[in-house]
């Protein structure tokens, strides 16, 4: 069951989504040890297994001792870290203005108390936020992903959560790579953020931006170039979430 975690996180896959994929791939079902006639622990196992480790505290020692086994198999972060963030969006609320005040104030709305049945369809952790324009509603993946391995920390927030928020979360596991090289795109560049890295004695490998009035000077835009040639690929790690059906655990 813990190895069904595992696939969890590295596919980043819901409880429906991990019975499918396991019934579906020969390889998930061969690093579980099953076979094609074995059972397959259905969405609601895998949810009661995760959530009776949440209970007792075990869920972060159980990972923790899982990274002390793949560093002592020689998988180790060494090649640099990438920070982005993606949208996951749901569908949308359709809620009372009051309902959505109370939602917004982290209150579980009284009509949802009164009727169960309408609470269950209903999404109280999803936000609003625009960005160029267009209106988002849902989450937000924030991931960390090794230059080298691919190995990779996500943490989920709802979409109204800047993505420059969840750096200082996200490096706790850059700690760890022989790289001290952190690569992200723009979004992530605030003085905030630079002394950050530099408190950490990582270094800045954050896209520069321009700015009204003052445009990037040939230098930094050919900088920004190499910076993406090694930032860009963490886009791999969001489009095989997508290729698995799924964006949130």
């Amino acid at each position: 069951m813990f190895k069904v975690l595992v696939l969890q996180s590295l596919y980043n896959l819901s409880d429906d989504q991990t019975e499918y994929q396991i019934r579906d791939r020969i390889s998930f079902m061969r690093f579980l040890g099953l076979g094609l006639g074995d059972r397959v622990p259905d969405a609601k196992t895998i949810w009661l297994f995760r959530n009776q480790l949440a209970e007792r505290e075990l869920m972060k020692k159980l990972f923790e001792r899982f990274d002390r086994f793949l560093s002592g198999q020689g998988f180790q972060a060494k090649g640099g870290t990438r920070v982005d963030a993606s949208w996951v969006e749901v569908p949308r609320q359709h809620n009372k203005r009051q309902e959505n005040e109370e939602i917004k104030a982290s209150q579980l709305p009284k009509s949802f108390q009164e009727n169960p049945y309408k609470a269950r369809q209903k999404d109280t952790d999803a936000r609003w936020v625009k960005k160029n324009g267009t209106n988002y509603y849902g989450y937000k993946n924030h991931a960390q992903v090794d230059v080298k391995s691919k190995f990779e920390t996500m943490i989920v927030t709802d979409a109204a959560v800047h993505d420059s928020q969840m750096m200082e979360p996200l490096l706790k596991k850059a700690g760890k790579n022989s790289s001290k090289s952190v690569y992200a795109d723009s979004a992530y560049r605030s003085s905030t953020i630079s002394d950050l890295l530099e408190k950490k004695n990582l270094r800045d490998r954050v896209h520069r931006k321009g700015y009204r009035n003052h445009p990037l000077d040939d230098r930094s835009k050919e900088a920004n170039h190499k910076k993406s040639t090694i930032r860009a690929r963490i886009e791999q790690v969001f489009g095989r979430q997508r290729q698995f059906g799924e964006k949130l655990m």
